[in-house]
C-alpha cells in the first residue's frame, strides 16, 4: 500500500535545515478509513541544498519509517501472543 508522505515542520537556520518527515497510511477506524501517522523522523540539509535535491532524503526517511513500524507491528504481535497465557491475579 501506497504512504503518503508530508513535512510537518521545518527549522531553517544559516548553514542546516531539519524538517520532520510524517509517513501516513490508511487504516479502517470504525467503519470509514482514515489517515494515521506511521511514524516520523527529523532529517537535516544543508540549507543551500535546492529544494528537488531534498525529495530523496525525505523519501529515504520516509522508507525507514515504514519499516521500523513494520518491526514495531511484528514486535507487538510477538509480544501478544507470549502473554495470551499470561493472567493478573
Amino acid at each position: 500500500m501506497k504512504k503518503r508522505i508530508s513535512v510537518e515542520s521545518i527549522q531553517v537556520g544559516e548553514e542546516q535545515t531539519r524538517a520532520l518527515v510524517v509517513a501516513w497510511e490508511k487504516q479502517k477506524v470504525g467503519e470509514e478509513m482514515q489517515e494515521t501517522p506511521l511514524g516520523e523522523e527529523t532529517i537535516a540539509f544543508d540549507s543551500k541544498l535546492p529544494k528537488p535535491e531534498v525529495i530523496p532524503l525525505i523519501k529515504e526517511a520516509a522508507q525507514r519509517i515504514a519499516a521500523k513500524a513494520k518491526e514495531a507491528k511484528t514486535t507487538r504481535e510477538e509480544l501478544n501472543k507470549l502473554l495470551e497465557k499470561e493472567v493478573i491475579e
